[in-house]
């Protein structure tokens, strides 16, 4: 029992570690470094639940039986040479303070697990054993230094990296095959947070934008690697309907949409909305220089005569009955 606390607590120091290796039993709530233990129907225990608590309602209801059991056993054992569930394990961790054995008090000092095994076993050289070998944890545990590893950035399709060392500080250099361009960042260096400073970068082909299938089309370029442009113009007889320079994108896709080459008609619909615009345009000026002129000789007309005017009606109107007169006579004489 004591063990299993044991191992509770130092596990809780690398949660993620932890957390992978017993799914459904121990989890970590998102913002805290420590670690829950789960019953089987998914509630969890309380972090300040007894050590009674933790046995009987936590560790039994995950018991296993003899068909989820992992273990292999060698004859004459079986899985029920090691089962126990009636096993009453001692929960009270005894007070260093209240132990009347003197021996015990030395040799165990402050230790908790050296002064819990010899009050449970009985035996000094149990008791020493477990205090050695915390004192031996307690040591690797000083001399020990924080390693921190970003982990495999992993596989670069068409690609590779350079180094295999994936420790703070370490840095990776990520270069394409022959064929193929790079889309990111072409180092990664691994940082103190354990990640690396940028996203695994991408290896696309040279050509990645297949041939646009333009018809009646000519094409100014044969280039097709990612961001080159393409120049468009359409054979004689045809009108390019769209764009004239395409551009080729990382996606595969040339951008804008390809545009089209269609045939000239004379009597085409582009022609005929010219003709009919031009047609109106003329009717429109001619309404227009109709209606001026009338305008102004209306204004003549309705000006008062001068004058001049009146002279000149006399000696038209005196023209007249003078050609008159003069007809008559011919008139008569022919008589």
């Amino acid at each position: 029992m004591l063990s299993f606390v044991f191992w509770c607590k130092t596990t809780a120091e690398t949660a993620s570690v932890a957390t992978a290796q017993t799914a459904n039993i121990l989890v970590g709530p998102p913002g805290r470094t420590e670690l829950l233990m789960r019953f089987d129907t998914r509630s969890v225990l309380s972090p300040n639940a007894s050590l009674e608590k933790i046995h009987y309602e936590f560790g039994l209801s995950w018991m296993l039986d003899v068909n989820s059991s992992l273990f292999t056993y060698l004859p004459p054992y079986d899985f029920f040479s090691f089962h126990n569930p009636g096993f009453t394990p001692t929960l009270e961790f005894p007070d260093a303070k209240r132990c009347k054995v003197e021996a015990v008090r030395i040799l165990c000092g402050e230790s908790v697990s050296c002064l819990f095994d010899a009050v449970t076993t009985g035996s000094l050289n149990f008791a020493n054993d477990s205090l050695q070998e915390n004192k031996v944890f307690e040591k690797i545990k000083e001399q020990s230094i924080k390693i921190v590893s970003c982990g495999f950035p992993g596989k670069v399709k068409n690609g590779y990296t350079n180094g295999s060392i994936y420790l703070q500080g370490s840095v990776l250099s990520v270069m394409c095959g022959k064929g193929f361009s790079l889309v990111g960042s072409t180092v990664l260096t691994c940082e103190e947070t354990g990640r690396w400073s940028d996203f695994l970068p991408t290896c696309i082909p040279d050509e990645i934008c297949a041939p646009p299938n333009i018809s009646n089309a000519q094409l100014t370029e044969s280039n097709y690697t990612l961001g080159s442009f393409l120049g468009v113009s359409c054979l004689d007889g045809f009108t390019l309907d769209g764009p004239s320079v395409l551009n080729c994108t990382e996606t595969g896709k040339w951008i804008p949409e390809l545009p089209e080459c269609n045939k000239n008609h004379f009597f085409s619909t582009a022609i005929i909305i010219k003709t009919i615009a031009a047609v109106v345009s003329a009717l429109i000026l001619l309404v227009i220089i109709i209606f001026a002129t009338v305008l102004i000789g209306r204004k003549k007309c309705g000006r008062r005569p001068t004058k001049s005017d009146m002279h000149q009606m006399a000696k038209q109107k005196a023209e007249q009955i003078y050609y008159v007169h003069d007809t008559d006579v011919y008139d008569n004489a022919s008589c």
